[in-house]
């Protein structure tokens, strides 16, 4: 049997159902803003517009990520065990998957950028949209917000020269500097600061919670941060000696910012050809370029 043809209530178009209204009138006049976001939402009727109303419910987006997060949170904890886990995509989803990134049809990034695509699309609005987009992006990672936050940094991480000495592991020339010439020259009793029991909790000059951990406990009595002489009155080394020297008095410790100098080029050598050194493999060759040539020529 036909269904029958209606015509709607605000457009007097034709309408294969019972609705009294076509679709693109019912957006039109079925729609409310995301309690969340503040994105328009269209419904297809007025009743399912009025459920959405009386249970304030929210676009599909934020619904999306609020699911997220509350999965998230549970498989962090345990509570879940995630629904993919075990299974593994077969060689020919990853082929296919290969192949669909490499059409320009469906991948918009190939040949292009992202602030090309926005200045496509929003045109001379691109750079303050991208500009939103950073900041959304550091606000929302930055602080306690960030997964590293409270944690110590992982290895590999920061910009020093990183090894091994004997049964301890250096981040820095400085800090190897600091143990070689003054700890082991003057026999002081010395640990790694790197433990959560001296975590110093501080706020930036952004505003921002952050997570300070200073480099060696000496004789149980002073917190140790070594740092170059030259930015030992910067803004942020103040702000965590501030933090450092509360956390200190609190904890019956004294906090010092010290400069142990550099390490000699003739000890280095001799720490590295005897062993007591091992430094990480990127340093390794870095060494060698640097100092083992050099004294082969």
């Amino acid at each position: 049997m036909r269904k029958q043809i209606y015509n709607c209530k605000y457009c007097n178009n034709l309408v294969k159902t019972t609705n009294i209204f076509c679709t693109s009138c019912n957006l039109k006049l079925w729609n409310r803003s995301c309690p969340t976001c503040n994105t328009e939402i269209y419904y297809s009727t007025v009743y399912t517009l009025q459920s959405a109303i009386k249970n304030n419910s929210n676009c599909s987006v934020c619904c999306l990520t609020k699911h997220n997060i509350e999965l998230g949170k549970l498989l962090h904890e345990g509570k879940r065990i995630a629904p993919w886990k075990g299974y593994k995509h077969s060689n020919q989803t990853k082929n296919k998957l290969r192949e669909k990134s490499k059409d320009p049809k469906i991948n918009k990034m190939i040949g292009s950028s992202l602030p090309n695509l926005m200045i496509q699309k929003y045109g001379n609005l691109a750079e303050i949209k991208i500009s939103d987009w950073k900041s959304n992006i550091a606000n929302a990672l930055s602080g306690k917000n960030n997964p590293m936050y409270g944690k110590p940094s992982p290895i590999g991480s920061g910009n020093g020269w990183q090894g091994w000495y004997k049964q301890w592991r250096f981040r820095s020339l400085l800090e190897l500097s600091f143990v070689v010439n003054i700890m082991e020259r003057f026999n002081f009793k010395w640990k790694s600061a790197e433990s959560i029991d001296y975590r110093i909790s501080y706020i930036d000059y952004d505003g921002k919670d952050r997570t300070y951990v200073a480099d060696f406990i000496v004789e149980d009595t002073w917190l140790v941060e070594v740092k170059p002489i030259a930015f030992h009155n910067s803004t942020l080394v103040k702000i965590k000696k501030d933090a450092a020297d509360n956390f200190c008095k609190s904890n019956g410790l004294i906090y010092k910012i010290i400069d142990p100098g550099t390490i000699s080029t003739e000890k280095i050598i001799k720490l590295y050809k005897t062993g007591l050194i091992k430094f990480d493999i990127k340093y390794t060759n870095m060494f060698n370029t640097k100092y083992l040539k050099n004294e082969k020529s």
